[in-house]
Order: structure tokens, then sequence, then C-alpha cells
């Protein structure tokens, strides 16, 4: 039996096929793991790519190495602070604890799922940065003779970030998608809060028995003497 549309797509598209096909949404826990997968991995990036960010080389062609170590630097930085912000936003939008989480998680994830790939093309380019910075300082060191190793960010040592407050715009950037990403289950949210009042305001508009006596009916004794004067 041939694969449906979605079933080819999730086949032949890579990393992005089974996750805008994959049919359903992740459980909030298997989400949180994969958070703190990509906060670790991060974590452990930036523990050696720190050093290598701050050196001083006084070589023709320090500021182009140093760009690229700065890069990876910079977005392992940027992974970090998207986890922790995502992270907020799926603690905060999802009550894991009742009924409601299914279809609060099936809204999260509707745009949410973005979040995860932003998360590998941070790590990605980290890596990518790093690697490119080890090349340059090997041909700088063995082949000094061969001028610029590369021509990405000559003259510049914050390298894909430009300057120093190009990381601070890149986590406007971070916090503006995660929270665009969480509107779905935002006003999902919203309309459940909408519906509880309407639905209280009318349990406390509803009439209510004037007296306990019409809820409980008459009282026995009261019964018992009306019938014993009418025998």
């Amino acid at each position: 039996m041939a694969p449906t549309w979605s079933g080819w797509w999730t086949l032949l598209v890579p990393v992005l096929g089974p996750l805008f096909a994959g049919g359903y949404a992740p459980t909030f826990d298997d989400v949180e793991k994969m958070l703190q997968l990509f906060g670790l991995v991060s974590a452990l990036i930036l523990s050696v790519v720190a050093g290598s960010a701050s050196y001083d080389d006084q070589n023709p062609n320090s500021k182009t190495i140093q760009g690229r170590a700065y890069s990876a630097f910079g977005f392992c930085v940027l992974s970090i602070v998207h986890v922790l912000i995502v992270y907020i936003y799926l603690v905060t939008t999802v009550d894991q604890e009742t009924d409601k989480a299914k279809k609060q998680m099936a809204k999260w994830w509707f745009l949410g799922k973005l979040n995860l790939l932003l998360q590998v093309a941070f790590i990605v380019m980290a890596l990518i940065e790093y690697t490119t910075f080890v090349n340059s300082t090997l041909i700088n060191g063995y082949e000094p003779d061969m001028g610029e190793p590369m021509q990405y960010g000559r003259d510049n040592y914050f390298g894909f970030f430009v300057w120093w407050p190009g990381i601070t715009y890149a986590i406007g950037f971070a916090i503006l998608t995660a929270h665009s990403f969480a509107v779905p289950v935002i006003l999902y949210n919203d309309d459940l809060r909408r519906q509880e009042e309407v639905t209280k305001r009318r349990a406390d508009e509803a009439p209510k028995p004037n007296s306990q006596q019409e809820v409980d009916g008459p009282d026995d004794d009261d019964h018992s003497i009306r019938l014993g004067a009418s025998l």
C-alpha cells in the first residue's frame, strides 16, 4: 500500500518531515526532555568555545579567526537563553496536571515545533563557526604565508554578530520568536478562561431557593400535626 501524502513527506524529508508531518503532538515530558538536551549540548559547546573567543593573537589573521570563535560563542549563548525562554512559556501555558494538557500541548506544538528547529540551527551554526575557527587557527599557524585563511569575519573580532550588541539583539529575537510561537496556546487558554467565567456567571445568576424549607421540603413535625388534626 502506498504511503499517504504526509507519509511521503515524513519519509523523504529529513528532520522537517517528522517534525511537521508526524501527526501527533508530543507530550509535555517529551518536549521538556528535548529542551533539556538542547540546553546541555549548548552549555557543553559554550564551555569549549568561551576560552577561544577571548584569546589574544597578534598575527595578521587574528581578526578573522577571532570573529569565527566569537560567532560560535554567541550562538551558544543565544541557544541557552532561547531554551530558558521557551521552557518558561511551556510551563506557564500548559497545565500538565489536568485533562486540558493534551489539547494545550496540541496548540503549543502547532508553532512551538519551530522552537526546536531554531535550537538545531543555533547548535549547528555554533559547530560550523567553531570548526572554521579551528581550521583557520591551523592554517594561520602552519601556513602563515597563505594570507587570509578565511574571508568571513575580516577585521571583525565579533564575527557573525558584527559588534558586541549583536548578541543583545539576537536575544531580543529569541524572546520575540518564543512569544510568537506560543500565541496559539495563549489564545486557547484565554478562551478557556472566558468560558469558565461565563459558566460561573450563569451559575451565580441562576435563581436560588428562597428558604431551606423549599429545598428540604415541608418539616416532618408540621406534616404530622396536620395529619393528626385531619383525623
